[in-house]
């Protein structure tokens, strides 16, 4: 089975440089973006330019697919939780159910992966070289316009804080925690937090080296093991994060564990009202009296 590149094959190809061209960027970025480091002032034969039209339409049809499958993802993972919490879900079958749609979401970029490594090792060495020359141009575009990027990461990682500490208020409302329930809930939300910033450290570190290595004549073999690697430590990490909520979960008493549920679906809800122009102002659903 392959173990692909997660998200967009370029941002983990370019790393740092294409980090600073993402899509949630808002402001303008002088920079090229990812795509252009493989086709800009290349001399491209008519089989390559039908690949790279091939590429461009299959990254339109996953941005598009894209909404979609994070929102089946999230509610894939509300619904398991929820299992967890009314005894329905092992441990077992939700370490399973981890690997298994990990697995899927790694699948979804293959096909673009193929054609990425398809026209790179199609690239004669001087069309290779002009490659190694608009990597270098955006690296030190990137440096050149580090002050930016950093500004930038800075409100992303505020950003996810604060949507954390939402989230947090949402899962523990009327819940009447313990100091050890709350310990352990803390442990959850701090191994989460830590996920992510592991996540952007790595897209901002890794400055096209993975791109370069392609370009030195890096095997396909080689690229595998790597990514079988990197996809066996995600799903320990996956699975580590998920045992510390079970951990939380399995501190709770029946009452707490019906609201606990009761909470997840508001949450939901609050997503959904939000998507639909709502700005959260969803239905919040009462707690339940404790007895």
């Amino acid at each position: 089975m392959k173990k692909l590149i997660p998200l967009t094959v370029l941002a983990a190809l370019l790393g740092g440089v294409a980090y600073a061209n993402s899509p949630e960027h808002k402001s303008k970025n002088p920079c090229m973006k990812p795509g252009e480091i493989l086709t800009k002032n290349v001399d491209l034969t008519e089989d390559q330019r039908a690949l790279t039209e091939d590429i461009k339409s299959l990254r339109k049809g996953h941005m598009a697919e894209r909404h979609e499958l994070k929102r089946s993802m999230k509610q894939d993972g509300v619904d398991t939780l929820k299992g967890y919490a009314q005894g329905d879900l092992s441990r077992e079958q939700i370490n399973a159910r981890i690997e298994r749609k990990h697995t899927q979401m790694l699948e979804h970029h293959g096909d673009m992966q193929d054609g990425f490594l398809a026209l790179i090792d199609s690239y004669s060495e001087v069309q290779k070289n002009q490659v190694r020359d608009n990597l270098n141009e955006t690296r030190q575009c990137a440096a050149d316009h580090r002050e930016q990027l950093e500004t930038h990461i800075e409100r992303k990682e505020t950003h996810i804080q604060k949507r954390m500490e939402k989230k947090a208020e949402f899962m523990t409302k009327d819940l009447d925690l313990s100091r050890n329930q709350q310990a352990a809930f803390d442990d959850w939300q701090a191994g989460q937090l830590q996920k992510i910033q592991d996540r952007i450290d790595k897209r901002v570190g890794d400055n096209g080296e993975n791109l370069e290595a392609l370009l030195d004549g890096l095997s396909k073999r080689e690229i595998e093991r790597r990514q079988s690697a990197e996809s066996a430590e995600q799903i320990d990490l996956m699975q580590e994060q998920a045992g510390l909520m079970m951990d939380f979960v399995d501190s709770l008493d029946s009452d707490q564990r019906d609201q606990f549920v009761e909470n997840l679906d508001a949450a939901v809800e609050r997503d959904q009202n939000r998507q639909k122009g709502d700005k959260g102002k969803g239905q919040r659903v009462q707690g339940k009296p404790r007895r």
